[in-house]
């Protein structure tokens, strides 16, 4: 299985999405001229109408059942007696009962001999990479090749070598490993977590609206929002820092583990800053977490605050954070160190 990566842009000017211009072209509210009543030459008028062709009947309206019904308009109704005693026995009746009256052509919701044509054509099957022979798919841990065991046993042995030869690839290639997961998902999509797997490659490998397609299905299927940070993070990178905000605020985030709500105020505070909303994104950032000296997650949450208040123009704050930044860096995860000295300058 390939482990969730963290939400890889830490709320820095450097690491912020690029801001993409709208290339959709605007379109005119309905696009279509509505005229003012009198200007609807279509809607034939009552008042204009010629009823000189019509019997003038002693009958009340109610009871006016010489009156035949015809699909013809009223002004060309000359089969029409004037008389209000007319024999209707002249009239042509049809001998086949109204079902088998075949001159009359078949409403849609009958005939359904249009709706799935013999030839239509099927989905055409994906290509597919090729995977090492090597790769058996037991490699798998054993709560992911028991969520397979829901496929037929060739397809899941199928889709378990494409996800592991993702996890495999995902270091060196990472495009061929989302080429391996989507193939996975392709093959298996009612499955959550081969979804799930597939959304964090085409994250890693930067297709972030296929990313968050696969992990709104994943999460629609198992409940699980521990991919909510990556989700928020792809609604950004894809330009839309409101809906990454929104999307944030979704209920399930409240249960979420320590680490995943610290990921969620980074990515959150990022989209603050890609709205010039630089008070709101410290506000997100300024949490009790920031005590937390010895957690992997510790450096990039104080970095994060860090260059917030440089894009401030608070050095004194901005010193302070990367100094801690660095103190609790010990993998290298940050350079926090280089953004020190250009302060020191």
């Amino acid at each position: 299985m390939v482990n969730a990566p963290k939400p890889r842009r830490s709320g820095g000017s450097s690491g912020r999405p690029a801001k993409r211009t709208s290339n959709s072209t605007t379109s005119s509210r309905g696009g279509r001229a509505i005229s003012s009543p009198g200007e609807r030459s279509d809607r034939p008028r009552s008042s204009s109408v010629d009823r000189s062709d019509r019997p003038r009947s002693a009958a009340p309206r109610g009871e006016r059942s010489d009156r035949p019904r015809s699909s013809a308009p009223r002004g060309e109704r000359s089969d029409r007696s004037r008389s209000s005693s007319v024999d209707r026995s002249d009239r042509p009746r049809s001998a086949a009962p109204r079902s088998e009256r075949t001159d009359r052509p078949r409403s849609s919701s009958f005939d359904r001999n249009d709706r799935a044509p013999l030839d239509r054509p099927r989905r055409a099957r994906m290509v597919e990479p090729e995977i090492p022979e090597f790769i058996t798919g037991e490699e798998l841990d054993k709560a992911t090749i028991k969520e397979l065991g829901t496929l037929a046993e060739k397809n899941a042995n199928h889709v378990a070598r494409h996800l592991v030869a993702a996890g495999m690839a995902l270091d060196e290639d990472v495009e061929r490993a989302w080429q391996h997961a989507k193939a996975a998902a392709h093959n298996a999509g009612r499955i959550a977590v081969v979804r799930e797997t597939a959304g964090v490659v085409a994250y890693q490998a930067g297709h972030f609206a296929e990313a968050l397609a696969e992990l709104r299905a994943a999460t629609r299927m198992s409940g699980n929002f521990g991919v909510l940070p990556i989700m928020v993070d792809c609604e950004r990178a894809l330009g839309r820092p409101q809906k990454a905000i929104e999307l944030a605020g979704h209920s399930a985030a409240k249960s979420l583990p320590v680490e995943d709500q610290v990921e969620l105020r980074i990515v959150v505070a990022g989209a603050r800053r890609d709205l010039s909303e630089i008070d709101a994104a410290i506000a997100t950032l300024t949490c009790q977490e920031l005590k937390i000296d010895a957690a992997e997650w510790a450096p990039r949450l104080r970095y994060a605050l860090a260059d917030a208040y440089e894009e401030k123009a608070d050095r004194k704050n901005a010193l302070n954070w990367f100094t801690k930044a660095a103190e609790s860096d010990r993998d290298g995860v940050t350079d926090a160190l280089n953004r020190i000295q250009l302060l020191e300058m």
